[in-house]
């Protein structure tokens, strides 16, 4: 059973104004958990404003993005999903990435079922009724197949906006079509027997 993989936070500062480019992913889907992991997080961006301490929020592919002296770009990449089960994980393991800041104190109840006392260390009875009460949830709750998505399309779609600060994307049938190619009889014809 494997943790995910740990995102990265990363910061740059421009040193003199223009123009920047952020080709990334994973900003509406989640990156799959395998075998009952967990998905991982998505990945962020956001450009801080020097001027005014505003804060934008990027989409992952956007070209000509104006920026000023001192602005900064925040970004935190995708984490990967998870392998296994969360609470068949090894609780020493999970206790030393908390201590390792791999994973919280929180964050090793809620998703490996692992309890630490005050000094870090595992608490055995803790631990054994965390897990027990994860495992009857997930009975009732969940079915484990071989890729846990973080939930359907739409209900990602539904959320994008609450979860990411982005609207989600349109299909390409939702996009009115337009340009010179729009003009042609085969598209003519094409766009007639679509609809």
């Amino acid at each position: 059973m494997h943790r995910g993989g740990n995102a990265q936070r990363i910061h740059w500062r421009f040193l003199e104004p223009g123009t920047i480019s952020i080709h990334d992913d994973r900003w509406l889907s989640k990156p799959w958990g395998v075998l009952g992991g967990e998905p991982g997080a998505r990945s962020r961006k956001t450009l801080v404003r020097v001027a005014d301490g505003g804060r934008v929020v990027l989409g992952s592919k956007q070209d000509r993005i104006a920026v000023e002296k001192g602005d900064v770009l925040e970004w935190v990449t995708w984490g990967g999903g998870g392998w296994g089960v969360p609470w068949e994980r090894e609780a020493e393991v999970v206790a030393l990435e908390v201590r390792r800041r791999l994973v919280t104190r929180e964050g090793a109840a809620r998703g490996y079922g692992v309890f630490l006392k005050d000094d870090g260390s595992v608490d055995e009875f803790r631990t054994e009724e965390l897990r027990r009460e994860m495992r009857v949830r997930s009975e009732s709750e969940r079915e484990l197949g071989v890729f846990n998505r973080g939930g359907p399309w739409d209900e990602l779609k539904e959320k994008a906006l609450l979860e990411t600060g982005l609207n989600p994307p349109k299909a390409p049938r939702e996009i009115e079509f337009r340009g010179p190619v729009t003009r042609t009889e085969w598209f003519k014809r094409w766009k007639e027997r679509r609809e």
